[in-house]
């Protein structure tokens, strides 16, 4: 009888730690699928984080947002491909962390682009990350 209940005991344990392991070790969930839980401009999604700041945090950061405006910069490196989004501050833009996989190779600046993705905030630029292209 003691010998099922150790046995018991030890299969639960190995099969909590490997769900742990699992969970641990899962991909973050990407954005492309996802509905977007606000579509904003750049230039309104900026000038609602400069005009309050904490207001904007509350309503925008941890969401899926989608942000249309025309290409001021791109970088492409090893750690990942960023673009940075125009808007009517020149010193601010939104900064937009593409998630792994998608190419920006195909776009150039100038060009008007709608991205969604996971606002982080506001530092000088609004921060999206696992950001993709929506077609």
């Amino acid at each position: 009888m003691k010998k099922k209940i150790l046995f018991a005991v030890i299969i639960l344990a190995v099969l909590g730690g490997a769900y742990g392991y699992y969970e641990y070790n899962r991909p973050v969930a990407g954005t492309e699928k996802k509905k977007a839980d606000v579509e904003i401009s750049a230039s309104d999604l900026l000038a609602a984080f400069e005009a309050d700041e904490a207001a904007a945090n509350s309503q925008y950061s941890g969401k899926v947002i989608q942000v249309n405006g025309i290409i001021g910069s791109m970088e492409s490196k090893e750690s990942g491909n960023k673009i940075s989004i125009q808007t009517d501050n020149p010193m601010s833009g939104v900064i937009c962390e593409m998630e792994d996989g998608q190419d920006i190779s195909s776009l150039n600046t100038g060009e008007t682009v709608t991205v969604k993705g996971v606002c982080t905030g506001f530092l000088s630029d609004v921060v999206l990350v696992r950001s993709s292209l929506v077609k």
